[in-house]
């Protein structure tokens, strides 16, 4: 196997009698994936074959019993068990869940042994599989387990990216599992994701607040306060965390938001707060004077769009 080519990625099947097998087959029966990276099915070939004449899918599988057998252009089936396996789709079953475990078990070692380059994990049934060898809520805990790193979930959409602070955990018992040390973590860990896995040079992190308002300064919950606010101040310390709606005394003010593309847009703030001869501006070129552009401006503020941005953008995109 020449590893300098495409990448190699691993697929663990997760439960026989689930989604997986449909997802995976479905996802690989257009041959032009293969230009982009080699698969590797964890599973076995005898069952693959009959999932792909179970939903007519029209591909070819390669079956490999050694990892260093892969082949590029084909999508490769490692054979993780030899024996013939009953499906019984939408149905529970310990058994199942069994061989659920012997796909993760053979995936991560392979991942472990740089056989694989990357991991994807079809969904398995988190109350079937749990056993003496998986005891935990799902593939995030027993990943971070097994690969002694720092486990991160991330919801991904085109160029937003959110991290979950918590995984797998009861709404009940959320408030006793944030700590300061928890938000810390995530907040690096998230960082150090951004800057290694997406290229972002300094990623821009908002974190969301833990209770409506923010708390409201205690009224809803003291967490913000107590818990999130003093580690931010710990982690950034030239940040200032205030509630929206307050303002602080400032000399700029900059709209990053999408707010102003459309007439009817209005950003809830009290302008008649901010006073005279401050800098106000706004990323949107489109209308060339925004909502808040104006009300600045009658207010006999300085105000420029983001024309000047579009330019240098264009200029660094040539």
């Amino acid at each position: 196997m020449n590893k300098q080519n495409k990448i190699v990625v691993g697929i663990s099947i997760g439960d026989l009698n689930g989604i997986g097998s449909e997802i995976v087959l479905k996802t690989l029966q257009d041959p032009r994936i293969l230009d982009f990276f080699t698969p590797v099915i964890f599973a076995s070939l005898e069952i693959m074959n009959f999932f792909k004449k179970h939903y007519h899918i029209d591909c070819n599988l390669f079956g490999i019993d050694k990892l260093e057998a892969i082949q590029e252009k084909k999508i490769n089936v490692f054979n993780c068990w030899k024996e013939s396996v009953t499906i019984n789709f939408g149905t529970e079953s310990p058994k199942i869940g069994s061989y659920a475990i012997k796909a993760l078990n053979a995936s991560v070692a392979a991942l472990k042994n740089n056989k694989i380059d990357v991991l994807v994990t079809a969904p398995i049934n988190k109350s079937n599989i749990q056993s003496e060898d998986f005891n935990f809520p799902g593939h995030t805990d027993f990943l971070n387990k097994e690969l002694e790193g720092k486990s991160l979930m991330l919801m991904i959409k085109d160029s937003l990216r959110v991290g979950l602070l918590t995984d797998h955990v009861a709404v009940k018992d959320v408030s006793k599992k944030i700590t300061k040390d928890l938000i810390e973590k995530k907040i690096r860990t998230i960082e150090d994701s951004l800057t290694k896995d997406f290229g972002i040079r300094k990623p821009k992190i908002a974190v969301l607040g833990i209770n409506p308002h923010n708390g409201d300064h205690g009224v809803i919950g003291s967490e913000d306060d107590t818990v999130l606010r003093p580690v931010l101040k710990n982690l950034f310390d030239d940040i200032t965390v205030i509630n929206w709606g307050e303002l602080p005394n400032f000399d700029v003010i900059i709209n990053a938001t999408s707010l102003g593309l459309k007439k009817e847009d209005k950003i809830h703030l009290d302008f008649s707060l901010i006073g005279k001869n401050k800098f106000f501006y706004d990323v949107i070129y489109n209308p060339k004077e925004t909502t808040i552009l104006k009300t600045g401006k009658k207010l006999g503020n300085i105000t420029i769009n983001g024309k000047l941005m579009f330019v240098y953008q264009a200029l660094m995109a040539f």
